[in-house]
């Protein structure tokens, strides 16, 4: 218990001296420090001498959004305790994880510091949980997330696109072959529909136009849900061109 309360007390004094800031927008973005943005941060070396780093995330007003310990400077690994706070600086969720995946616990609290939700995890595998009320009378239970998805699950996803996507006639004209892997990102927003869109990874400009068209045409998704409110989200999804 010892051992954890220094953890805990070391994670959240980190180091406060001077960092470099970096600017992002609501889709993840880095702009610059004089356009409008979502969030900035702020990257703090462990102190004991560890490849981890310490990420503060802060909104626009400078409240403190959240603390998350990587695995090193890439930031793409969280590997240690998760903290999120709301607005008004109380701490409204706290989680541990191992190599990037939920490994121990997941909390979330009511404004009133009660605890809301206690799932349990190892090694990203779902344990067992708990759900409360304001007061911290035990309710029925209720999935903390769950992802947006294509009506119809990923085969119907698969089928819309094999019979939507269709290979540029501008390729054919010019008897050009062109194979490999387009992958577009997007946002399923609130009500399921699709919006920014945008090119990840791209092979031809006539097959990622088409790409583009196929993605920004898909019907409405079942958008994904956070504690039994649809929130939107963005999703990478990979569109081939094989040859023909």
């Amino acid at each position: 218990m010892k051992k954890l309360l220094t953890s805990l007390f070391l994670f959240i004094s980190v180091i406060s001296f001077a960092q470099e800031i970096t600017y992002y927008n609501e889709d993840g973005e880095k702009v610059s420090k004089h356009e409008p943005y979502y969030r900035s941060e702020i990257i703090i070396p462990d102190s004991t001498g560890k490849k981890h780093v310490y990420v503060k995330r802060f909104r626009p007003d400078g409240s403190l959004a959240s603390i998350d310990m990587y695995k090193n400077k890439n930031k793409k690994v969280i590997n240690g305790l998760s903290i999120q706070f709301d607005s008004m600086g109380v701490k409204d969720y706290e989680a541990t994880y191992f190599e990037g995946k939920l490994d121990g616990y997941l909390k979330r609290f009511w404004p009133n510091g009660v605890v809301k939700r206690w799932d349990r995890y190892n090694l990203g595998e779902f344990q067992g949980g708990s759900c409360f009320d304001i007061e911290g009378k035990e309710v029925a239970y209720y999935k903390f997330f769950e992802p947006a998805f294509f009506i119809g699950g990923p085969r119907a996803l698969s089928a819309y696109l094999g019979s939507n996507l269709v290979y540029p006639e501008i390729l054919v004209l010019q008897r050009k072959i062109v194979t490999g892997q387009v992958k577009i990102s997007f946002v399923v927003e609130a009500d399921g529909s699709i919006s920014n869109a945008k090119i990840v990874k791209g092979i031809n400009p006539a097959c990622d136009l088409e790409a583009m068209r196929v993605i920004i045409n898909m019907p409405k998704w079942v958008p994904a849900i956070l504690e039994g409110k649809a929130i939107r989200s963005r999703y990478t999804q990979p569109i081939n061109f094989a040859s023909r």
